[in-house]
């Protein structure tokens, strides 16, 4: 039985990928590019509503359901600068407790590394766009040792990857 992941890179599905890479499975990987493509009738075989990640195996399929907001990937035209200050708000709210709760701690659990960091570091790594983690010691900290990960790496596209979302350092004007 063989797994498949349909990705593109930074978005949601690269939270399935460090896992894979994680976990050392085997798998087919299917990078797309982020937009129209999603929409083309041979994806939409595989995933009706057009959305990444879609994890293929053997007979099972597990597809994203969640909508991207206009924030990023749409054209700038496009982006709401009202929604990027809101999010970027709640980001850095949301990075004062992750703070805290990472104080005297090298991972999330105690128990050391976990599916739970795979996902509060992709997090980090998608909110690292829209406002500095500076003003947070320990979740810079954190987020260094996450990065050094094998497997993160083997997650994360080039820098010259012509698929990438992620094309500037900071969205908006709302980043400390």
């Amino acid at each position: 039985m063989s797994i498949t992941l349909y990705h593109c890179h930074q978005s949601r599905s690269m939270r399935c990928l460090w896992m894979l890479n994680e976990l050392g499975l085997e798998y087919d990987l299917k990078t797309m590019p982020f937009g129209p493509a999603l929409r083309d009738p041979e994806y939409l075989a595989v995933h009706p509503l057009g959305r990444v990640p879609c994890l293929v195996d053997g007979d099972l399929i597990h597809g994203q359901m969640l909508t991207q907001q206009y924030v990023v990937i749409q054209d700038e035209a496009q982006r709401s600068p009202l929604l990027q200050k809101l999010e970027t708000r709640r980001l850095e709210k949301c990075l004062e407790v992750l703070d805290d709760a990472l104080a005297g701690r090298d991972y999330l659990l105690a128990s050391g590394f976990t599916a739970v960091d795979v996902a509060n570091g992709f997090s980090l790594y998608m909110g690292q766009h829209f406002t500095g983690l500076g003003n947070y010691s320990n979740v810079s900290a954190y987020f260094e040792r996450l990065k050094a990960r094998p497997a993160f790496q083997a997650s994360e596209p080039a820098p010259d990857e012509p698929l990438r979302v992620y094309t500037q350092d900071r969205y908006g004007e709302f980043g400390r």
